[in-house]
């Protein structure tokens, strides 16, 4: 078994300079550049997804030219990544779609993949909780609470093996539901009708936004915050600091 590896695949081009500044993060976090990657997959696995986000990359690019898709892309997906859209708008929707692409990345290489939102808090190592024997330990999410849905996995934070049967459940999760569904939308409704075994873990342990706000006096073990359940920075990073979780100057 591979080591774990803090791994950033960036769709924005700024992400990784940023990083590379952070003198705690040289030599363990590795980050790639991911958006030609991305658009590449698009492209072939949900053309209508390319053709949904391009009118808001060429408001965002003042290049005329489209010979070259790759600058193109990257240019107009400067603003993209430096503002913050709304849920349930098609540019928030390209941002977390582009989770699956990574994970089916991740474990068509062979390795395990623990994907997570950016607006996490990590007060403990979650990895324990993951040790879980059989088909139920191959995936494992944290509880959503979400009735809008069949299951109540939260994408943003799940912990997928490299199996055959999860690399098909990716596929599928990508290719099969209509290409205006959002990554939640796919995990739970694909995973549902394949009667996927998997792991919810408990909400006292890994609370989600909407029920550490109903539960805050009882939050006294948290190991995992997923400060989820709003569509504002300013939210996310309150109930983060509330929790004593919120980690930058």
């Amino acid at each position: 078994r591979m080591p774990w590896t803090p791994l950033v695949l960036s769709i924005g081009e700024n992400v990784c300079p940023m990083l590379a500044k952070v003198s705690e993060l040289k030599g363990y976090v590795l980050c790639v550049p991911y958006l030609e990657r991305l658009f590449e997959q698009l492209q072939r696995d949900e053309p209508e997804s390319v053709k949904q986000i391009q009118p808001f990359l060429r408001k965002n690019t003042t290049s005329s030219s489209h010979n070259d898709n790759n600058n193109n892309n990257s240019s107009g997906f400067e603003i993209i990544d430096t503002t913050f859209y709304g849920w349930g708008s098609v540019q928030h929707k390209f941002l977390i779609n582009s989770k699956l692409y990574a994970l089916r990345d991740v474990l068509e290489c062979g390795a395990d993949a623990f994907i997570t939102d950016t607006d996490i808090g990590f007060n403990k190592d979650p990895r324990p909780f993951f040790e879980i024997s059989g088909p139920k330990g191959d995936i494992i999410a944290q509880n959503d609470t979400n009735k809008n849905y069949e299951l109540s996995l939260n994408s943003g934070f799940m912990y997928w093996k490299t199996t055959d049967q999860n690399l098909d459940l990716i596929h599928d999760i990508i290719t099969v539901p209509p290409f205006w569904h959002i990554d939640q939308a796919r995990v739970n409704t694909r995973m549902y009708k394949r009667n996927t075994p998997h792991t919810i873990l408990d909400l006292f342990h890994f609370p989600n936004g909407n029920f550490f706000n109903r539960n805050f006096n009882e939050m006294d073990d948290i190991v995992v915050l997923h400060a989820n359940w709003n569509d504002k920075q300013h939210e996310k990073e309150n109930m983060l600091k509330e929790a004593n979780l919120w980690f930058l100057e």
